[in-house]
């Protein structure tokens, strides 16, 4: 599903990739664990389109390869803190979202925050959400539109 092969990044002088090459299997969960600054994010975000890689290839479905600027298709993908509409309840902020698509599935939506363990009826703003609660609307982002790829980093 997602070949990295011998990626290299740098800033700078300091070298945060080095030659890095990991399959990830289509219907495999896999965890990268490492100390901070060890690339994780950095790894992630040339994944993701986010970054470009100083070298090496990075390939999507046997075919498509991420380039900077050219985001992952069919993915739903959580990096570091997600921004929400602090003002607006979870529904809202996932409404604003669906519809940059044109969808307009209210059930659809309502069922999403059912499945993470949100109420879609809760009117609470999300500045007043438990870290629970913002953790649990980012994986509702995530998985509203059913992504093929879902990349979670550690929030």
């Amino acid at each position: 599903m997602i070949e990295v092969k011998n990626v290299n990044k740098s800033f700078k002088n300091q070298k945060v990739l080095d030659n890095v090459s990991i399959d990830f299997e289509d219907g495999e969960i896999t965890g990268i664990v490492g100390h901070n600054g060890s690339g994780k994010t950095v790894l992630f975000k040339c994944i993701c389109g986010l970054l470009f890689c100083d070298s090496g290839e990075i390939i999507v479905d046997g075919c498509t390869e991420i380039k900077y600027g050219t985001m992952i298709k069919d993915a739903g993908v959580i990096i570091e803190n997600p921004a929400y509409l602090e003002n607006e309840n979870a529904l809202k902020n996932l409404k604003y979202l669906y519809e940059i698509n044109n969808k307009k599935d209210d059930n659809h939506l309502h069922e999403v925050l059912r499945q993470v363990g949100l109420d879609p009826t809760l009117k609470k703003k999300v500045k007043h959400y438990s870290l629970g609660m913002r953790q649990r609307l980012a994986i509702a982002q995530a998985i509203m539109e059913d992504p093929h790829i879902l990349i979670w980093m550690n929030l």
